[in-house]
């Protein structure tokens, strides 16, 4: 980023992100953990839709990190997915 003149900031985390946990079944249940997994999966999964409509408009440095996101968020869904 700074290489681009781009000043970091922080980023508050996204309203649907928490909208997913407050609807979770409560915190000490079985239920619960596969609620946050399931929806752990649908954030990764969002994710890689992002990086993925974004990349093909990048310059070529930009879009070879936005593809490994992708690719790393891939893996991830997948891992949310696959946990037991």
């Amino acid at each position: 980023m700074a290489a681009r003149g781009i000043e970091y900031s922080n980023v508050r985390a996204g309203r649907y992100a928490k909208g997913f946990d407050e609807a979770c079944a409560h915190p000490t249940s079985l239920q619960a953990l596969i609620d946050k997994l399931i929806c752990g999966a649908l954030i990764e999964a969002r994710s890689c839709e992002r990086f993925a409509a974004l990349a093909p408009y990048l310059d070529d440095d930009l879009n070879k990190f936005y593809v490994s996101l992708l690719r790393s968020e891939a893996r991830h869904f997948q891992d949310y997915l696959g946990a037991r």
